[in-house]
């Protein structure tokens, strides 16, 4: 990607500026090993267990059982309330994992449901009249159907679907939250406005669905281990639903980025090669997912995504990413066993820089560790001939979900900064040739590895 001299001063500066001082420390490896932010308390397993279930005996059963009488099957999502329904160890799954939320430690007056798109359609007047004669005021809200839009935005206006149920009581709410059949996930649209007499009640960032549109993994429902008489329907793998909550908010492709990058390029889509990816996102999700491990899209199938909402065709690899707080011998152990992807080269150490490359149909993916430093993160890049390695280093990131080729994907949420930080404003503008240890604007210095690790930095 071609810039001018001082262009590439600026970003240098921009980068390093900031976090200049922390690479003076950097073969102090284990100082930047399994970074954790304890951003909430430890939870005491038995006294959560104590406070929760009682708040489950309140749950209104008669609402229940009027639903499900009229043939509509809803579940719980309330976050603080499937806790419950979780074992100690499962409970310690998600804190490793770091899985923390305001909704897990305040109760609110709220109660979230999931419903099914069939079964919200099954919310007419005659089941609003039931509630009715039992005290409740009924509200929905509409919202745009993204998955019919098709990049085109005169057609965007005409397309509504109800998405959100609001059943209030005093000065409780039940809130039904539509789950709608998306490709291989499930999809719930933001709740672009929040009925008055919701906020009436509670602030709206109360709510612990709807601030933003969210994408889950496909899931069953069953119903729960709960001994109070009406049951309680739940989905079906608990501990990965909370998991994926935190990283469920879900941003659509940008269509006017598409629109231009076609318009101003003679570009066609590589359909094989889409498929090699849409495999490896599969395969991924099969291996990481028994870990409760997030992983996702970076470097230039990031850019891919953002810029043309798909895959570059003319590049030969796939980028995916793990934090490196989630590695453990276990793991590593069944990464090099695994049969699904045939693992080639394992890069650095777990202290730094670990990476791993595997091939499946001729396709290398790269799923590098990324660590979380005081001011950044960073993955490495390597040069094995020259005993060498660097930094790609990013701004701070959360995690949220998007679509790539079907699939829910995870991506950083502040998607253009990072962009911009690894392929410069210019990122609009396709670049064939590109040298993985020269070209990006986030390069760190070139460092030699320590002479104790000659012999492991890199494993064939």
């Amino acid at each position: 990607m071609k810039s001018s001299f001082s262009q590439r001063v600026v970003f240098i500066l921009i980068i390093f500026g900031i976090a200049g001082f922390f690479y003076l420390s950097i073969p102090s490896f284990e100082k930047k090993y399994l970074q954790t932010i304890k951003e909430y308390p430890h939870v005491d397993y038995n006294e959560l267990q104590k406070i929760v279930q009682a708040e489950i005996q309140q749950i209104d059963l008669t609402f229940l059982k009027t639903l499900q009488n009229s043939g509509i099957q809803v579940f719980l999502i309330e976050p603080r309330l499937l806790l419950y329904f979780l074992n100690e160890d499962d409970l310690k799954i998600l804190e490793k994992r770091e899985v923390r939320t305001k909704h897990f430690y305040e109760r609110f007056n709220v109660t979230s449901y999931g419903i099914f798109e069939n079964s919200s359609n099954s919310i007419n007047d005659n089941v609003v009249s039931l509630f009715e004669h039992l005290g409740y005021r009924y509200y929905k809200e509409n919202s745009l159907d993204f998955r019919e839009i098709h990049w085109d935005e005169n057609k965007s206006q005409s397309l509504s679907i109800t998405s959100h149920h609001f059943f209030i009581k005093n000065s409780t709410i039940i809130h039904l939250v539509v789950f709608f059949n998306r490709n291989t996930y499930f999809w719930n649209p933001k709740l672009e406005k929040v009925p008055e007499e919701v906020q009436n009640i509670l602030q709206p960032s109360e709510l612990s669905y709807g601030s933003h549109a969210s994408a889950f993994e496909r899931f069953e429902v069953i119903p729960s281990n709960s001994t109070i008489e009406q049951t309680i329907y739940v989905p079906s793998d608990l501990t990965y639903f909370l998991f994926e909550i935190p990283s469920s908010n879900f941003h659509e492709c940008n269509f006017l980025n598409v629109k231009t990058f076609f318009s101003n390029n003679d570009y066609e889509n590589n359909a094989k090669f889409d498929d090699k990816v849409r495999r490896a996102i599969g395969a991924l999700k099969v291996i990481l997912k028994p870990f409760y491990i997030s992983f996702w899209i970076g470097s230039g199938t990031l850019l891919g995504w953002y810029r043309q909402c798909g895959v570059i065709p003319y590049t030969s690899d796939v980028d995916f990413a793990v934090w490196i707080r989630d590695f453990d011998t276990d793991l590593d152990k069944y990464m090099k066993k695994q049969k699904f992807m045939k693992l080639k080269y394992v890069f650095g150490v777990p202290e730094e820089s670990y990476q791993y490359a595997f091939y499946l149909s001729k396709l290398r993916i790269d799923l590098f560790f990324t660590y979380k430093g005081p001011y950044n993160y960073w993955y490495g890049g390597h040069m094995p001939s020259s005993k060498k390695y660097f930094h790609y280093i990013y701004p701070k990131f959360v995690l949220c979900s998007a679509e790539l080729l079907k699939q829910k994907v995870l991506i950083p949420c502040t998607t253009e900064e990072i962009i911009i930080a690894e392929y410069g404003y210019s990122w609009m503008k396709p670049v064939k040739r590109w040298n993985y240890d020269e070209s990006a604007y986030n390069i760190g210095p070139k460092l030699h590895w320590p002479d104790k690790y000659n012999n492991t930095y890199i494993v064939y």
